[in-house]
């Protein structure tokens, strides 16, 4: 049972919201993909299909490589799905060495710009 404050908070945040408020960011993640519609990637992961999701919506199964999260007894990162557009806006296909190469250089840049707020 959650606490009655803590939800009450929460309330009041969700409440207090704004999407213009949002901070801008940029990330970068090293994962693994293999193109997979959603209605293969909803019974991969035991998942139902909704009702308003068209099962042949093309996209991705996307591993994120360093999260300590596995949500499948197949993978050892977190797995979900990706819309084909979105994933083709977002990654590019690299090696498994340059990948690891890339992250290290773009972690070391990204450790001397820290958001200060």
């Amino acid at each position: 049972m959650q606490d009655t404050n803590c939800q009450d908070e929460q309330e009041t945040e969700a409440q207090q919201f704004t999407p213009e408020a949002m901070m801008h960011c940029v990330g970068i993640k090293h994962v693994k993909a293999t193109p997979m519609t959603l209605g293969y990637f909803r019974a991969y992961m035991d998942k139902t299909i909704g009702d308003s999701e068209d099962v042949n919506a093309p996209g991705y199964l996307v591993e994120y490589v360093e999260s300590p999260n596995p949500n499948h007894r197949n993978h050892a990162g977190y797995v979900s799905w990706s819309p084909e557009g979105v994933f083709n806006k977002a990654y590019a296909q690299v090696t498994a060495n340059d990948a690891e190469e890339a992250m290290a250089y773009l972690n070391s840049v990204l450790s001397n710009h820290v958001y200060n707020g």
